[in-house]
């Protein structure tokens, strides 16, 4: 399953990267894309909370409110899809059951890229599929490894820059016109 890391980062990355909603309200429904993992501790993983129910409520919430609350419109979709991104997420990664309770059938896509480093030939497999039954979850779950801290560091690194490089723009902008103002004096 992926980790809590990538749950938790490229939805909001791939929201911010829209510029469609608030940064603020993005950062405020993140953990709707961490919910879906509550079923871990009730069972059965990766049904209850993994189904399409939930985000299609969502999408049905944003249809009834769009015209008269746009906002509280745009909270449902940022919920939908957080919800709708961990399932996707996780259909990659040992499958859900999306149509639980009323089917107990497991979908999965099992994908991978083995590249030969004598010849760099790449051995792409794209294997979707479909059992029967809930997904296996092993009892122990890695929370947090090396990949993970990679990614994460690299994404501060780059929000770090983009902060402070924002930040200074905007004192730049600040400064330069202050004189002027002081001064009394039309730009």
């Amino acid at each position: 399953m992926p980790s809590i890391v990538i749950h938790a980062l490229i939805p909001p990355l791939v929201l911010l990267a829209t510029r469609r909603f608030a940064p603020r309200d993005v950062l405020l429904l993140l953990p709707f894309s961490l919910l879906p993992d509550l079923d871990f501790f009730i069972p059965p993983h990766r049904a209850l909370v993994h189904s399409v129910f939930l985000p299609v409520a969502a999408l049905v919430l944003w249809w009834r409110w769009r015209a008269r609350q746009p906002h509280e419109a745009d909270l449902a979709l940022l919920a939908g899809f957080y919800l709708f991104s961990h399932s996707f997420m996780d259909l990659f990664a040992g499958g859900v059951t999306p149509f639980w309770p009323l089917s107990d059938a497991t979908f999965y896509i099992d994908t991978s890229i083995l590249i030969d480093t004598r010849t760099l030939q790449p051995y792409p497999t794209f294997n979707p599929g479909e059992q029967q039954g809930v997904p296996e979850v092993s009892p122990v779950f890695e929370f947090f490894n090396g990949d993970h801290a990679a990614i994460l560091a690299l994404t501060l690194v780059v929000a770090g820059i983009w902060a402070w490089r924002r930040s200074h723009r905007i004192h730049r902008t600040v400064v330069v016109s202050a004189p002027e103002e002081r001064l009394g004096r039309q730009p």
